[in-house]
């Protein structure tokens, strides 16, 4: 298993536009190479499943977010 790792080094208070468009470009990538996508030192006080339904409706980044459902789905995402 490779993951891709993702740390945050912006805002550690709060959710920034930078973040979930990370997020969202890596997700993509994630799932064309078979990766897992861990998300280290954002701060999100919210479940993975929140996590993805906030970044689907936040982008348009990866089909609106759906490879980061997919990841999801899949059980390649730590948050």
């Amino acid at each position: 298993m490779l993951t891709l790792g993702i740390v945050n080094t912006y805002d550690k208070i709060k959710i920034l536009d930078a973040h979930y468009r990370a997020i969202a470009r890596a997700a993509p990538i994630c799932h064309a190479f078979g990766f897992h996508l861990a998300l280290y030192d954002f701060p999100f006080k919210m479940t993975a499943e929140e996590l993805v339904s906030f970044v689907m409706e936040k982008t348009t980044i990866g089909e609106s977010g759906s490879y980061l459902k997919t990841l999801y789905e899949k059980n390649h995402l730590s948050v």
